[in-house]
């Protein structure tokens, strides 16, 4: 499975931010997300559905996230 560099992840969610603002079907690429990174507990979902205004939204700790690499109790992707 492939799978994309911090920056590049950081750029592709950035993008999917935009198409959700433009009210665009976003969870096509969502899903593709989901399934490239065996998101099988939701924490991408979990970031689109935030209520957080997208500036506030922290794109590297979901990253971080994803790799196993933060240990987290609470789901926060606030700065």
């Amino acid at each position: 499975m492939s799978k994309f560099t911090k920056n590049n992840f950081c750029k592709i969610i950035q993008e999917i931010e935009l198409m959700k603002e433009k009210d665009e079907n976003i969870w096509v690429p969502v899903g593709i997300l989901e399934v490239m990174y065996d998101d099988d507990k939701g924490y991408i979902d979990s970031y689109f559905y935030s209520q957080t205004k997208k500036e506030y939204k922290h794109r590297e700790a979901l990253w971080e996230l994803l790799h196993g690499n933060m240990f987290l109790n609470k789901i926060n992707f606030d700065k």
